[in-house]
């Protein structure tokens, strides 16, 4: 190297080492975020008109809001219910006809037409109508005596009382189940609007459970990624 050489050099060290030190940070570049996990209730139904075709009928306010399966379950139950209820009632109906028609014929009751419940329902208990006038004194009751000769009755023979008593039985269960099934419905409709109503309570917040990929670049060389979480 040269003299001159040596004195350039020496020169740009100096001018170099006089010069305030300057520090150069690029500024960080930030993407949109993407959300790439999102669950949210899908808006445009109306959950009032949907609870109030669950009380007309279980299982339609849940096909409006496009929920199949459900739908299907409260529909199929309403219908079993419904023909339980038809289905009992009828038979009900039957067996009563059946122990009236009973005891016409072997405990003379003919003339006993359009009768309340509680005068059958003696038949059952009661051999005659003697022996029921009679308990009613010693209860002090006379109101309740049967005195019109065609409210009278007498069972032929104590197995006959039995076979009628077994009828009315049968009778009144169905027409108790009858009544079970008719309970069943109403709680099916409340059981389904208090469904739909849990189910869209919400409607009007969009929840999500999101995650955001952030890419930046920084300080020059260094690279990174930024991960965030929303819920």
């Amino acid at each position: 190297m040269t003299t001159f050489q040596r004195k350039t050099a020496l020169l740009l060290a100096l001018l170099a080492a006089a010069l305030p030190a300057q520090v150069i940070t690029e500024q960080t570049i930030v993407t949109d975020s993407i959300d790439v996990f999102t669950t949210g209730f899908k808006s445009g139904k109306s959950p009032g008109i949907a609870m109030v075709q669950t009380l007309v009928l279980p299982g339609w306010g849940h096909h409006y809001l496009e929920k199949r399966n459900r739908a299907l379950v409260y529909f199929t139950a309403d219908a079993l219910c419904l023909f339980g209820a038809v289905f009992s009632e009828r038979f009900s109906r039957g067996l009563y006809e059946s122990a009236r028609s009973y005891a016409r014929t072997y405990a003379d009751a003919a003339g006993a037409e359009g009768l309340d419940e509680y005068y059958w329902q003696n038949l059952a208990v009661y051999e005659d109508s003697r022996t029921y006038n009679y308990i009613q004194e010693l209860n002090r009751t006379p109101e309740r005596k049967y005195v019109d000769p065609d409210l009278q009755w007498n069972w032929a023979d104590v197995t006959f009382m039995d076979t009628y008593k077994e009828i009315w039985e049968h009778a009144t269960t169905f027409h108790v189940a009858s009544t079970f099934f008719i309970g069943a419905m109403v709680l099916n409709r409340v059981i389904a609007f208090i469904d739909i109503r849990t189910t869209t309570r919400y409607r009007g917040i969009k929840k999500t459970s999101s995650m955001h990929i952030l890419p930046f670049l920084a300080s020059g060389y260094k690279t990174g990624m930024i991960l965030t979480t929303s819920f």
